[in-house]
């Protein structure tokens, strides 16, 4: 057998039989290695923070979204349940074709008027003070005014985007 080309004594006093003794006998961490770990947990953080301001965007656009469909449910079930015997009730029936919500009735808690609240910091301290527009349509369509269409939108903006809720309904006068 040859003898080694090279002898050499390691930093830990270990005979090595090797050319040369490796540097990294120390166990230490490079700058290279720093760098690479610390972009690798900036990178982490950040997604972690875009999706979670994302979610929570998300989540409160469908806590208001929920409130509008809420609001237009009560209405419609409303102009459903009021009985409609003559020409003048329920007022939302009998109103002329094409006719827009202005007003709220004081008596009628689910006569909201024409600016509702969606959201608010009753809610919760962080959620955002959120109004919208509720416009009603009526149509008529068999003689005497019989029978009426019902049509309510509720508006809103969200981060810089409109939003529009639809909700309709028919409603044939009671005999």
């Amino acid at each position: 057998m040859k003898p080694p080309l090279y002898r050499l004594r390691c930093p830990e006093g270990v005979a090595a039989f090797r050319a040369p003794c490796p540097l990294g006998t120390r166990h230490a961490i490079t700058l290279i290695e720093v760098i690479v770990a610390l972009a690798v947990f900036v990178t982490a953080t950040v997604a972690f923070n875009a999706a979670y301001f994302m979610l929570d965007g998300r989540s409160t656009r469908l806590r208001a979204d929920a409130a509008a469909f809420s609001i237009l449910r009560a209405k419609i079930g409303k102009d459903m349940t009021d009985p409609w015997i003559t020409n003048s009730t329920p007022v939302d029936c009998v109103v002329t074709s094409g006719t827009q919500m202005t007003t709220a009735d004081p008596n009628d808690p689910y006569d909201v008027g024409p600016t509702v609240t969606l959201l608010s910091s009753a809610d919760s301290s962080q959620t955002p003070v959120l109004t919208g527009t509720l416009y009603r349509n009526t149509y008529t369509f068999q003689a005497a005014s019989q029978t009426v269409a019902i049509d309510y939108r509720l508006t809103y903006t969200f981060w810089n985007q409109t939003y529009n809720d639809y909700v309709s309904t028919i409603r044939a006068r009671d005999y």
